[in-house]
């Protein structure tokens, strides 16, 4: 079982976010929690939804919701560490309820993005050499393997990253 399959079969509870929110000294409310919630669906998926995915997919729980809503909820989210904001993906940006160590496979043919798991112990001792770590953002780019089999353009097999 991969680490999507984990969490897609952990079901979050209220209290679960309950503490969460209280640990990261959010408060509750029903839009907040609602953004929540969708992020880590679509994370359960490796799906990494724009604002304006995350505000359709909450629209559908609570249709009275505005996008700037969504947008705060998302900021204040990202801000306390319990989703990632990702950028330089698209012209807008994406979102990822999956906080494990991980990077990310993007397709520049059809955009897509898949999550690689790396294994632990991977990485030099990087404090140790530089200093201390607060984010690691790791992006492979190139073709994935639904849009190279679809007869793409020819490629060097160097060029390929195969995210496995």
């Amino acid at each position: 079982m991969n680490k999507s399959e984990a969490i897609e079969e952990k079901k979050i509870t209220q209290a679960d976010i309950q503490k969460l929110f209280q640990d990261a000294g959010l408060k509750m409310t029903n839009q907040r929690i609602a953004v929540y919630r969708e992020i880590l669906r679509d994370s359960a998926k490796q799906f990494h939804p724009t604002a304006e995915q995350v505000y359709e997919g909450v629209r559908r729980h609570l249709p009275a919701i505005s996008l700037n809503t969504v947008y705060r909820a998302l900021t204040s989210l990202a801000e306390k560490g319990l989703v990632k904001r990702l950028s330089n993906f698209s012209s807008s940006d994406l979102y990822d309820g999956l906080l494990s160590d991980h990077w990310h496979f993007i397709c520049t043919q059809c955009g897509s993005i898949q999550d690689i798991f790396v294994e632990e112990g991977n990485f030099p001792d990087i404090p140790e050499v530089a200093g201390d770590i607060e984010e690691v953002v790791v992006q492979f780019r190139g073709v994935c393997r639904e849009c190279r089999g679809k007869g793409g353009p020819e490629r060097d097999k160097a060029e390929h990253v195969e995210a496995i």
